[in-house]
């Protein structure tokens, strides 16, 4: 078991602390969420096993799929 970090900034790059973070794994798997912190990131833990896919949401705005690799990080702007 690893983890994975999401940061969340804004278009002139400061971070933005307090966003809603949450991963949906599926239907059957469930989800994780979270607040950033005042840097704003987030970590995760790959509690659901390496390679997984989960569903990214800023917000309640989606930002698509991605692999929930240990060790990764993803940025995302809003």
């Amino acid at each position: 078991m690893g983890t994975f970090s999401v940061r969340v900034i804004n278009r002139s790059g400061s971070p933005i602390s307090g966003a809603k973070v949450t991963v949906h794994y599926g239907l059957w798997s469930g989800w994780d969420e979270g607040f950033t912190n005042s840097n704003g990131w987030i970590s995760f833990s790959n509690n659901k096993g390496n390679l997984v896919t989960g569903e990214f949401y800023v917000n309640s705005k989606s930002f698509g799929e991605h692999r929930t690799n240990d060790g990764d990080s993803y940025s995302f702007t809003l």
